[in-house]
């Protein structure tokens, strides 16, 4: 037999437990350990018992067991001690009197919640990390951790905006009648995956929810956004379209720092410019960090604390690259100019007389995984074609293309359309950009827009090699140096 009944009887005793000690200014150790109770109660949802008896031994079981399996929060003195062990007594003396049918006729119906233990608690931490990569812990926006496709088809806002909204939310996803999977960030066992009827927001602790197939995912974050994301993503934006302004915004007074990012940029290679040849070299691996923060939203205060947190990595990061005392002074007057610069822009403004620089976005993790891998698996296998004769591209040294540099950045679409561009055999290898430039690099560097439907590469032995829709166009172009296409010089 099963005891949901008591079970729920005992989960409205906590609640008012909770209720009482929270009014009555209770440390968090204590409302911790109600918590904690009621979660280790909630894993003998829907089990069977052969008796009453049974059922009582194993809630006794759960209500006493002091090691930390059960209990995450430890009490931190005597009075968390004792006053922790009376909530104990009493819930020990509360069981007894609902297992005696003392049931409270007006007791309020709690949604469904079962926490999950053993062979299924893993088979659903399973479906989260493989189909959604969620492993309880930071997702998008936190970290970069959308599933392939998945760009399309996943939006966030801050909870404030969600929040009016919430009972339609929960009609949507047809809660309470409908359980979902939740996972979340910490909790006792160590399992944090239950099948519940209600959605709460994060409280202080990053949460995830989805249906039973697995094919939407909600994500709360301790920093106060809900995401969207898969199946349930054009119907929640429907519901929310009151809201869109605030869609993939962190809060209300975020923005993108464009043009801030751009004053940046140009400050480190004036600064650098001051120095050497060496100082140029590092001020490049500052700019691609910088990069990786375009077109992303910030509030102000936010972004400022990024970029300082950015340049203190970079610090840390050359380190060991530095020869001597006047290396590491030069790096540390190129961030200290950087973090002046920073709050002068967002107290001020970015300066009216800075230069617009070409458009850069570096991409980094899943995103430029999958970028790297369209090249690798759709695009570079066509070069060796036409090395081989069979394919249709289009080669020919570096030096019969640089004298055309600006009219085959025309017909690639630049500045106007940005393309992606990959250098091999760099530092940071999970890294790849989006430019508004064509500017070959001392490595192998690939060009190919956002659909991969062309490719350009130039190679380190000097060739460049066009595949594509683009190689026709390309034709057209170098026509005067038509003796030397398909052909290297040895």
């Amino acid at each position: 037999m099963t005891f949901n009944k008591e079970i729920t009887a005992l989960r409205v005793f906590l609640k008012r437990e909770h209720d009482r000690v929270t009014a009555s200014g209770g440390c968090y150790t204590v409302r911790q350990a109600i918590r904690e109770l009621e979660h280790g109660l909630c894993t003998l949802t829907d089990r069977g018992f052969v008796s009453a008896d049974g059922f009582r031994s194993e809630v006794l079981r759960i209500l006493y067991a002091h090691d930390p399996v059960h209990f995450l929060v430890r009490p931190k003195n005597k009075s968390e001690e004792f006053r922790i062990s009376k909530i104990r007594n009493v819930f020990a003396a509360q069981l007894d009197r609902v297992l005696a049918g003392e049931i409270d006729g007006d007791m309020p119906v709690l949604p469904y919640r079962r926490v999950l233990t053993g062979d299924e608690a893993k088979e659903v931490r399973e479906k989260f990390t493989s189909v959604w990569h969620y492993d309880g812990s930071y997702w998008y926006p936190l970290s970069d951790c959308l599933p392939d496709g998945m760009g399309e088809h996943a939006f966030y806002l801050p909870e404030d905006h969600v929040m009016p909204h919430w009972d339609a939310l929960m009609t949507l996803l047809g809660l309470p009648e409908r359980p979902v999977y939740k996972a979340k960030e910490y909790d006792p066992d160590g399992l944090f995956y239950e099948l519940t009827g209600e959605m709460t927001s994060c409280g202080f602790t990053e949460s995830a929810y989805s249906g039973a197939d697995f094919s939407w995912l909600i994500y709360f974050s301790h920093e106060g956004t809900v995401s969207f994301a898969g199946s349930i993503a054009e119907a929640a934006k429907e519901l929310l379209r009151d809201e869109a302004a605030y869609f993939n915004k962190w809060n209300d007074d975020e923005r993108e720092f464009d043009a801030e990012l751009n004053d940046l940029r140009v400050t480190l290679m004036r600064t650098a410019e001051r120095y050497n040849d060496k100082a140029l070299r590092y001020a490049g691996e500052l700019d691609t960090r910088l990069c990786t923060l375009t077109d992303l939203s910030f509030p102000p205060e936010f972004f400022r604390a990024i970029v300082k947190d950015l340049l203190s990595d970079y610090e840390k990061s050359v380190q060991g690259s530095l020869r001597n005392q006047a290396e590491a002074y030069m790096v540390k007057s190129i961030t200290k100019t950087l973090r002046d610069r920073v709050d002068l822009l967002i107290d001020s403004g970015a300066g009216a007389d800075v230069p617009l620089l070409p458009y850069r976005r570096v991409i980094r993790g899943r995103d430029a995984e999958r970028v790297i891998r369209r090249l690798r698996d759709d695009l570079y296998p066509l070069i060796d074609r036409t090395l081989d004769g069979s394919g249709d591209g289009l080669y020919l040294m570096t030096e019969y293309v640089l004298p055309y540099a600006d009219a085959l950045s025309r017909l690639m679409g630049l500045p106007d359309q940005p393309v992606y561009k990959r250098v091999e055999c760099d530092p940071l290898v999970d890294w790849c950009e989006m430019v508004g430039a064509l500017v070959p690099d001392s490595k192998e560097t690939a060009y190919a827009p956002a659909d991969y439907s062309w490719l350009v590469l130039f190679s380190m032995e000097g060739v460049v090699h066009f595949e594509g829709t683009i190689v026709g166009q390309v034709r057209g172009l170098l026509r005067d140096e038509a003796e030397h296409f398909n052909f290297m010089d040895k």
